[in-house]
């Protein structure tokens, strides 16, 4: 998505990113399963993988995975509850 645009400013994409994950992180509800927070891992995953920073990249794909995880579990609760 936004990745095109900044892949020849990789510091200033990774600020930008991190700052957008910091602001969603305070002002949406939830336990950091809003969409618009997975997205944003999603972004910085993408690219620290792009950029071969394997260990920021592993960090935010840890986090990533437990949102969806969460997401999963909600899903399934919920579904459990409606039987």
């Amino acid at each position: 998505m936004f990745r095109h645009i900044f892949i020849f400013r990789y510091d200033q994409s990774e600020e930008y990113y991190l700052q957008a994950h910091g602001v969603r992180s305070r002002v949406l509800p939830g336990d950091g399963t809003h969409p618009d927070q997975i997205i944003t891992l999603h972004n910085l995953v993408s690219l620290y993988s792009e950029n071969g920073d394997k260990n920021k990249e592993e960090r935010m794909s840890a986090l990533l995975l437990n949102a969806l995880q969460k997401v999963e579990e909600r899903k399934a609760s919920q579904g459990q509850e409606g039987e």
